[in-house]
């Protein structure tokens, strides 16, 4: 008997794309997660997503 992992199936990849109000986001390499989310949230004027699979 076969027992299915998390890493079965198909890989999933996703590119989003955020237009924001300003110019440049006060940000750096250390800044937290949950704050890219809030400024990007907060300056947001569209975003797009593409979705995308790949098995082999």
């Amino acid at each position: 008997m076969r027992v299915e992992s998390v890493e079965d199936g198909p890989d999933r990849y996703f590119l989003v794309v955020h237009a924001v109000d300003v110019e440049k986001l006060d940000v750096s390499e250390t800044t937290a997660p949950a704050l890219m989310d809030f400024l990007l949230f907060t300056h947001a004027i569209a975003w797009a997503a593409v979705y995308g699979t790949f098995e082999r």
